[in-house]
């Protein structure tokens, strides 16, 4: 006598049939028809240092991650994750099409990418009333997916336009006009207040906030046909490039993210980008990596030299050791601050002991493109931030309301 599955599991087998009918069916992508690239030639993220293709996972056009986005183009990457281009494919049939940025993090930095999802909830149900939150881009819903490495936090993100130093490339010699620049300036500290101000979260130089540049400040679309003809184009006409790893066997591909002609996430570094299409400070890193004596030595040029009591205040804080040393870039075990950063810096006087590296700068010639009005209130809204003691430091409230901003009729 055949046995007879319980009435729920009929039920539940209907739906799925039916659901598997009217839910968007998965792509069938062309299979690689782009030229390889050689072996020899780094790509995106095997440029960054430290690199190891174990940790990243090998994502590729046309794979679904947990049964609910199919991948689709490869639009970013850094360090410690790619980005792709992603469909739900859970919507039904009739529905519009929902796409999404996935942000797929290596496995070896696993916990740092939980405890940015978490500030980021944070950030999200703060205050959502204040004019500042709709600036900042949160995660969605989050997901994990197993590699032979271990598993992937997997960020869904809204997809976005494309970052700031893209837009700047379309502007004749790469600088935006002073109008658009004090726009984006100004929604830069409007989502600065709110995180400052609301969510208490604040920039420092650690992995979760030290990426204030123009690659992490994105455009919206200017409307859904954009998106929607750049998916168009990159699956039918334009491949990703691609080569193989040879060590694990994990494709790389070339980025594609330049989503065509437009159709109408350290901010004073920032400020100086936007306006003068340079960084203010460039002397941060050398080819071994964070260089503080010469950052130290730039900053004495454009702001003179640090006022004793912050001098007081880093002596003081360099007599006490941590509880365990931490290793610095280098892999050398550190006790203090003043150690793990290649101190000491100032002698006890207080004299710079590196003088050899301070630059001739100054403030006023680093800004050649502004007219003299424009640039005297620009130095005047941007020394507002540009100060040694932290407590003399403007808010990001306060330099909203600066004449700078203030677009002329």
């Amino acid at each position: 006598m055949p046995l007879v599955p319980p009435l729920g599991r009929i039920n539940q087998l209907a739906k799925r049939a039916i659901l598997s009918f009217v839910r968007k069916p998965i792509w069938h992508l062309p299979s690689n028809s782009a030229l390889s690239i050689p072996q020899d030639e780094l790509v995106d993220e095997e440029i960054c240092r430290g690199y190891n293709a174990r940790h990243f996972y090998s994502a590729k056009p046309g794979d679904v991650l947990a049964c609910h986005y199919q991948l689709l183009v490869k639009i970013g990457w850094g360090t410690r994750s790619t980005v792709w281009l992603a469909r739900d494919i859970t919507r039904l049939q009739w529905q519009s099409e929902r796409m999404v940025s996935l942000k797929i993090v290596n496995s070896f930095h696993d916990q740092e990418a939980y405890h940015k999802r978490i500030i980021e909830e944070h950030i999200a149900q703060k205050n959502p009333s204040h004019r500042g939150r709709v600036i900042l881009r949160t995660c969605l819903e989050s997901f994990e997916v197993a590699s032979p490495e271990g598993d992937h936090l997997c960020l869904v993100y809204e997809p976005m336009r494309e970052p700031l130093w893209i837009l700047k490339r379309r502007f004749v010699d790469g600088r935006l006009p002073l109008p658009i620049a004090k726009a984006y300036i100004f929604f830069l500290l409007v989502g600065l207040d709110y995180l400052h101000s609301d969510c208490g979260v604040v920039h420092t130089g650690n992995e979760l906030t030290s990426d204030l540049k123009l690659d992490n400040i994105l455009m919206s679309f200017e409307n859904e046909n954009i998106l929607s003809a750049f998916v168009k184009r990159q699956i039918n006409d334009l491949p990703m490039q691609y080569k193989v790893d040879p060590m694990t066997g994990r494709t790389v591909y070339r980025c594609h993210n330049d989503f065509g002609a437009l159709d109408g996430r350290e901010l004073k570094n920032v400020m100086w980008n936007i306006v003068e299409r340079t960084e203010l400070f460039g002397q941060v890193h050398d080819i071994q990596g964070y260089d503080t004596k010469s950052y130290l030595a730039e900053m004495i040029a454009l702001l003179g030299p640090p006022p004793e009591t912050l001098l007081a205040k880093e002596n003081a804080m360099a007599q006490h050791d941590w509880p365990h040393p931490i290793s610095n870039e280098a892999g050398i075990p550190c006790k203090n601050a003043r150690e793990y950063f290649g101190g000491p810096f100032f002698n006890g006087e207080g004299k710079f002991l590196h003088n050899d590296l301070i630059p001739a700068r100054t403030l006023e010639a680093s800004l050649p493109s502004l007219e003299e009005d424009e640039r005297n209130s620009f130095l005047s809204f941007v020394r507002g931030m540009l100060t040694w003691l932290p407590e003399e430091r403007k808010t990001a409230r306060q330099l909203i309301e600066h004449p700078f901003l203030k677009l002329k009729k």
